[in-house]
């Protein structure tokens, strides 16, 4: 398994673990193209002098995610591309094509732009034909983002809701250790667990080469 970490700080924790809940696939796409820019502008002087909040790390094995930890809190996502490192050099894959910044910005400003929620779809597709003159593979890495399945899963420690629902006799519905799977109200579910977890054991459950975790005690 590869692994790659990279320094979480104070200014940047907002842009990789928003002060609400991730609740879009929107969302999810925005956080990792952001997570994608980081890395490849990233440098070891890139916060000197401020402390370190949280890491961020990618994980290459038979499967590919980027996990994201602070303290009590962790979340992981798929990573699409195919990712290769050659000492500080961090450089990201389409089909064997390198994707560069001014390609992800090019994503971001077309999914954050008022024409993606347009009711008129004219108004999507010509900023997407906009850009898509200064790179021929935005419109098709643009499609496999929307359809991609993101496989989304957070570990949390939630001293605050878990006191609430135990005020209320129902703190089995929202457990002090637990998983959430998936993330708009319709889908998202929650796993208890009876202690807490580190980070290396978050990413050993996501990796589908080490043995599978067992559900116990199914109350």
């Amino acid at each position: 398994m590869k692994k790659l970490s990279f320094d979480i700080y104070s200014f940047n924790q907002a842009n990789f673990f928003p002060h609400s809940r991730v609740k879009t696939k929107l969302q999810v796409i925005f956080i990792l193209l952001e997570a994608m820019r980081y890395i490849m502008s990233y440098s070891d002087t890139l916060g000197e002098g401020i402390k370190c909040t949280g890491k961020l790390s990618v994980i290459v094995d038979k499967m590919s995610r980027i996990v994201f930890s602070i303290e009590n809190k962790y979340y992981s996502i798929v990573l699409p591309f195919y990712v290769y490192s050659d000492g500080d050099q961090i450089q990201f894959y389409y089909k064997h094509e390198a994707i560069d910044s001014k390609l992800l910005s090019n994503l971001i400003t077309i999914l954050k732009g008022d024409s993606f929620n347009s009711k008129n779809s004219l108004d999507f597709s010509d900023s997407v034909i906009d850009l898509e003159n200064e790179n021929e593979m935005l419109w098709m890495i643009l499609q496999d983002l929307i359809l991609y399945e993101d496989g989304y899963i957070r570990y949390d420690v939630d001293e605050e809701s878990y006191k609430k629902a135990k005020e209320e006799g129902c703190e089995h519905t929202h457990p002090l250790n637990h998983c959430d799977l998936f993330y708009s109200s319709n889908a998202s579910l929650k796993l208890g667990l009876d202690r807490s977890l580190e980070v290396d054991e978050f990413i050993d459950v996501l990796n589908t080469r080490t043995n599978c975790k067992y559900l116990r005690n199914w109350r």
